[in-house]
This record gives structure tokens, sequence and C-alpha cells, in this order.
């Protein structure tokens, strides 16, 4: 979403932006500050509040000396709140320069303040950290981390205090959107609106919200939960007055008419949202939206007038460059140019829309793999830490059981028994996470085999339009055009039917030894056909993946159902799926 970041940085800006910190006064937030008296961490609000409020550098760091941030020894609460107070004064010192120069000290002071809340084992103080930690990711484009954290948060507030005192789930929606974790960020602004219903209404953040959840639901095909939504979002506007929404929740909409097929009510909504994000500068959502009523037009047959409006669309994006909307705009160019004889120009962009898609899925699969890392790196920290607390206070009681005496024998079967359900417990955790790693290669090889797959569908479907077209073509020199261009379309080397292989045995192991083990002398396209059939393909995307004819299919289909000793009557797919 592109409102994302000025929403973080509103909050990141205001710490008490979601609830008023309690008064105190100066030497009261001090003293507070330091303690664990103070289980609000109101303190600390009061201070960041006064961090915010001022510019001059001599008050800020008259404030740090006050709060005695070098002197803290073995104050753990000082230490963590210490160090969150040094890394909103970097981030505030960057965020004025409009910089991002202090990420990485930030980044480690924040690690130093999780370790310390750690140490007290306070897990309100803890989540205080987390959802601190979680904004300032968001300035510095720390999406994982923000994430992580940001979960971390809302799960100790959920745990201990009940969903009304976590105040940050709006924006960890938008988070969940971003990541595509669609379902999640229907649950989390679901629970903002739903803890927020007299504060929230016809406030300008409650129609983000909306608009957000209106979002997911859209992404999942949930059309008519959509629109509920963004009905509900635009109705807010009367209250905000903000004309520029009006015209990205338009937008949006238009969005669900043309997956609807209401294409002339799609392009008016489209339309809409393009006049009003010209009016605001809002470049990219206007290229967005009028590459989608260019495809509007192209459905309603007004070819002219969509090549003119994804022209446009290209011009608009280099003035305010987005990634996802660059991908929308070279996809909706293939098929525009098509419609309009221009295939030349519609191979050019299938490539560049192919390149743009494949770089986009890769960060969104890194971005999944490197969450499911930093909540795997925390949990190992969090364990270690609890491991050191759990041998000081063996420690303890062995001094103790000295002067005992006669307990002493007592004390340490029990110790050793403790230490015992330890072990089994840190056994489990350790197979639980092994096996959530497993699960996450799982799910990555799955994705990874659905965007090989579908990749190769695409190029086979490329290639029958190249043929398609050579067939309509009476020019010599153009058939010899094409027929060269469609050598260069190699589908399914020999390289690719490795990497194929590799990415299909993750997914369903032992298949092949399987397929081996039923038919020894199973020839290699046997086995690439019997895989192929398990991922329920038809018999045409097969004979483009493999560069054969459908004829050639049936052969080989019939083959292999003679080496496996598999009836006519039988269904190969049904077959494969059962063994």
């Amino acid at each position: 979403m592109k409102w994302l970041l000025p929403v973080f940085a509103f909050c990141i800006m205001s710490d008490t932006a979601f609830g008023q910190a309690k008064r105190m006064s100066w030497k009261e937030a001090i003293e507070a500050f330091n303690g664990a008296d103070d289980r609000d961490n109101n303190a600390s609000r009061v201070l960041f509040d006064s961090l915010n409020a001022t510019n001059d550098t001599a008050s800020i760091s008259n404030l740090a000396r006050q709060l005695q941030l070098d002197g803290a020894g073995n104050n753990n609460y000082k230490k963590a709140r210490g160090s969150l107070f040094k890394a909103r004064m970097l981030y505030r010192k960057d965020y004025m320069a409009a910089k991002q120069a202090s990420s990485a000290a930030v980044i480690q002071l924040l690690n130093e303040g999780m370790h310390a809340a750690n140490e007290t084992n306070d897990e309100y103080l803890i989540a205080y950290i987390s959802q601190s930690y979680s904004e300032l990711m968001i300035y510095y484009k720390k999406t994982e981390l923000a994430v992580m954290y940001g979960m971390y948060s809302s799960e100790l507030y959920e745990k201990n205090f009940g969903v009304r005192e976590f105040p940050y789930y709006t924006l960890l929606a938008d988070l969940m959107y971003n990541v595509r974790e669609y379902r999640a960020c229907i649950d989390y602004g679901l629970k903002w609106l739903g803890k927020n219903p007299a504060t929230a209404s016809g406030s300008w953040i409650e129609m983000s919200t909306l608009n957000t959840v209106a979002l997911a639901y859209h992404r999942l095909g949930q059309y008519d939960s959509a629109m509920y939504y963004y009905n509900n979002a635009l109705a807010t506007e009367k209250v905000n007055k903000r004309r520029d929404w009006i015209g990205i929740i338009s937008g949006n909409m238009g969005q669900v008419y043309y997956a609807l097929r209401r294409y002339d009510t799609a392009r008016y909504l489209l339309e809409k949202d393009y006049r009003i994000s010209m009016e605001y500068h809002y470049f990219d959502n206007a290229a967005n939206s009028l590459q989608w009523a260019a495809r509007a037009n192209a459905a309603m047959g007004n070819e002219t007038e969509a090549l003119r409006q994804v022209r446009e669309s290209m011009v608009l994006i280099r003035q305010m460059p987005d990634s996802s909307y660059l991908q929308n705009i070279y996809f909706a160019a293939v098929e525009i140019f098509r419609l309009n004889g221009e295939y030349d120009s519609a191979l050019y962009y299938a490539g560049l829309y192919e390149k743009q898609h494949e770089a986009i899925e890769k960060q969104i699969n890194l971005s999944s793999v490197a969450i499911s890392r930093v909540r795997m790196n925390e949990e190992k920290s969090l364990y270690n830490i609890r491991r050191l607390q759990l041998e000081k206070q063996s420690q303890k009681q062995q001094r103790n059981f000295i002067v005992l005496g006669i307990f002493l024998l007592c004390a340490i079967s029990i110790l050793i028994v403790n230490r015992q359900r330890l072990k089994l417990k840190h056994r489990q955790q350790s197979l639980q996470q092994e096996n959530r790693l497993i699960e996450n290669e799982m799910s990555a090889a799955k994705e990874q085999m659905t965007m090989f797959t579908q990749n190769i569908i695409e190029k086979a479907s490329l290639i029958e339009k190249l043929e398609q077209q050579m067939k309509l073509s009476h020019s010599i020199s153009e058939q010899q055009q094409t027929i060269t261009t469609l050598s260069s379309l190699t589908i399914l080397t020999e390289e690719d039917w490795e990497k194929f292989k590799t990415l299909f045995e993750k997914i369903y192991p032992m298949f092949f030894q399987k397929l081996k083990t039923a038919a020894p002398d199973i020839t290699l396209a046997e086995q690439r056909m019997a895989a192929l059939t398990r991922l329920h393909l038809t018999t045409r995307q097969m004979a483009s993946m493999q560069g054969i004819s459908p004829d050639s299919v049936h052969k080989t289909r019939q083959r292999l159902r003679l080496r496996l000793g598999i009836s006519n009557e039988t269904n190969m797919e049904e077959y494969f799926l059962a063994h």
C-alpha cells in the first residue's frame, strides 16, 4: 500500500498517538523511568513526548544526561528503556534529515533493549519494547523485523491484557497486507475496528483501516466483503473531507468491477481515480488506475483508446516508480499490444513482465523466510536468557543447600528432575522448530514449483500465439522471423528438467523412487510424464512443456499405463494421488 509509511511516521513521532500518557511531573517521570513500578511505561511515554516536542539539540542532550543512560548497572528496566530512548534519538535525527543513516545503530540499540527487557521477565515491558521496535523498523524499511516484532507485541498484549490494550492493530494490518498475509491483515484490521467503535467513527485512520480490510478481501477474491468495506470507507469521507481518498477507494472498487466483468462501471471508477490522483500528483496511483482503465477499454473493444492509456501510464510511472504498479502496466501492455496487432511489442513487454514478476515474487518469498528466521532467532535468544536465569537460580539454591544440610539430598533430587524436564522440554521445542523449518521449506518449494510451472505455461501460451501468427502470415520473411523466435524459446531443456525435478521431489518425496520400484525399466520420458500428470496439467500444457505434440503425449501416457499396469478405466491422476 502506498499510504503505509505516512501513517507509521505519524505514530512513531507521537508515542501516545493511540493513548494519552498519565500526567506526571518531570521528576516523577525520571524516577519511574528507572524502576519496575511503572507497569504501563507511562514515564517513557511522557519523556518520549518531550523528545518529539523539541528541536533543540541541547535540550535533548540535557534530557539524556538527566536520565543517566550510561549508568544503568544491573537495572534491566533502565537498560531496556534507555536503549529505546537512544534508538529514538537516532531515529529522530534521521527523520528530521530525511535519511536512514543510523539503521544499523538503531537495530543494535533495540536488540540491547529487547535483551534487557527479556531479563526482567516483565511481559508488559517486553511487549512495549517490541511494539516500538516494529514501529521504528517501518521507517528503516526492515519489513521482516517490523512484522515479527509487531506480531510478538500483539501476542503478549492479548495474552496478558486483552485485545483492547494493544494500540497497534491498524498498522500491523497494513504490514500483513504488504507481505500478502491477507487473513492476518483482516484479523488485525477488524480487531482495531472492533475495539474502537466510538473513537474511530468517521476518523481518517478508520477510513484507512476499512480500505486495508477491503483490499485484503479483494485479493482473496471475496468481492462482496470487499465492496462492503470499500463502501464503508467511502462513507467516512463525509467527515474527513479527503477528496484524494475518494479517488483511491473508487479505483479499488473499479478493480472489483473489472474482475466481475462489469467493464463500463469499472472504467468510470478507474478514470475517476486517475483524474483525482493527477490533481494531487499521485502519479504512481494515477498510472496504475489508468492501466486498469485501459484493460476495461480493451475488454469493451476500444483497442485504440486502451493503447493510448497504457502508453500514458508508462510515462506516469516514471515520475513516481513503483515495482508492483509497473508489473501491472507490463501485463496490460502485453494484451493491449496483441489486440492492436503489434506482436513484437507484445512479446517485448511479456519479457519485461516476466522479469518484473519474478523479482517481486522472489522478494516476497525471501521476506517470508526472513520473518520466520527472525522469529526463530528471537525465540532462541529468549531461551538462552531464561536458561541463564535458571542457572543463576540454581547457583543460589546450591549455596542455600549447604546451609540447610539435611535438605541437601532432597533438593538435589528435585533439581535433577527439574533439569530433566527442562531438557525434555527444550528437546521438544527444538523438534518443533525443526518441523517449522521443514514446513517453511516445503511451502517455499511449492511456491517455487507453482511459479516455475506457471512461467512455462505462459511461455507455451506465447509460442501458441506465435504459431497462430505464422499460420496467418503469407510472407516468407515473416514466417522465417516467427520460426526464429519459436526456436529461441526452448521449453524444458535438460537443465529445466533437473530444476523441475529438484523442486518436485521436495514437494513429493520418494515419488520417483516409488516409480522405479514399480517399474525398474521406466524411461526418462515416462518419468516426466508421470510427474506432469501428478501436477494435473492438461495434454496441451504437457506437450508445450516438453516440446512435443499432443499425440506424442497420448502415446507416452499409454506406454506409461502399460509399464505400471494401469488399466484404461483407471484415472492416472487418481492413481498417482493414491500412490
